[in-house]
């Protein structure tokens, strides 16, 4: 069952939702909207909702922070992060997302994301025998 969703789509979103709004530009939590250490962040703060909000169950936490094609100019690659969180487990990985339209972007980001999410229910569901 799925308890929430967030789609934080600025840096002052992401940091307002992980819980640690920057006061400048220069003490900015959140300095690359796609990286590693972003996803780090967006999982822990899924994972703490989670826990609010289902305090008596064991949530799988699952956060994406992705660069896909667009009309705007941005710089960096067209790539992906998830991460994903549980009480015996966390773990972040890297998505290249480079080629294809927006379309099939979306695809291959949503297949991502859907793979990460069935290879840790079943890693849960083997450790739990």
């Amino acid at each position: 069952m799925m308890l929430a969703s967030h789609v934080p789509y600025s840096a002052k979103a992401a940091e307002r939702y992980v819980q640690r709004p920057s006061v400048t530009d220069d003490d900015a939590l959140i300095t690359s909207a796609v990286s590693e250490d972003t996803v780090r962040l967006l999982t822990h703060a899924a994972y703490r909702e989670a826990k609010l909000l289902q305090s008596d169950q064991k949530p799988i936490a699952l956060a994406c922070t992705a660069a896909l094609q667009t009309d705007r100019v941005r710089r960096g690659r067209d790539h992906a992060w998830i991460g994903i969180e549980h009480p015996l487990a966390f773990g972040v990985r890297e998505v290249d997302l480079t080629g294809g339209d927006r379309n099939e972007q979306e695809e291959r980001l949503s297949a991502a994301l859907l793979e990460t999410l069935t290879i840790a229910v079943d890693w849960l569901t083997s450790a739990d025998r």
